[in-house]
């Protein structure tokens, strides 16, 4: 039964988490830049955003499902401890929403400084090589970061602690 709630819980983590970053993403953007809807190259930027955000969030899945075994010790289901575990999850969600976004703004001014082109114009000119390369950069960095985001959610869940005879 928990396994199928982990499943259930790891789909709709990764559907509500990912269609909020595109719509923040799309509000952000077209607000801000004045991006149209029909540029190649701004579609791209939006896809690789969403896959650096996938690939963040994924690494909270590990940890996820150990707070909820961890609170859930036994096979049957029990209200309290699930939701005490769901409440982890939702910390774990907003560590990994929060960190996609410093992840990409970190890595735009990085990428906008290294540069001597004004990427949002060229995108916006649906220059599909800015495109490509911008969001290389933005992915490259999401890859590295990954296994630090569940390395810091793994810290946060209570295990007990472990006697050490000597």
């Amino acid at each position: 039964m928990i396994i199928v709630l982990q499943l259930i819980i790891a789909f709709f983590i990764g559907i509500l988490s990912l269609f909020m970053i595109f719509k923040i993403m799309n509000i952000v953007l077209k607000r801000f830049y004045q991006f149209e809807d029909k540029n190649l190259a701004f579609s791209i930027f939006q896809s690789g955003i969403i896959m650096s955000c996938a690939m963040i969030l994924s690494s909270i899945i590990d940890p996820a499902t150990n707070a909820i075994r961890m609170l859930n010790p036994s096979s049957d289901f029990q209200l309290e401890p699930m939701i005490h575990s769901l409440g982890f999850v939702f910390v774990f969600i907003i560590i990994g929403i929060i960190i996609t976004i410093l992840t990409v703004f970190f890595a735009l001014l990085s990428i906008f400084f290294l540069t001597h082109i004004d990427e949002i114009q060229e995108l916006k000119n649906n220059n599909i090589a800015v495109a490509i390369l911008t969001i290389s950069f933005i992915l490259g960095l999401s890859l590295i970061i990954n296994d630090y985001v569940g390395s810091l959610c793994e810290m946060i869940i209570p295990y007990p602690s472990v006697l050490n005879i000597n």
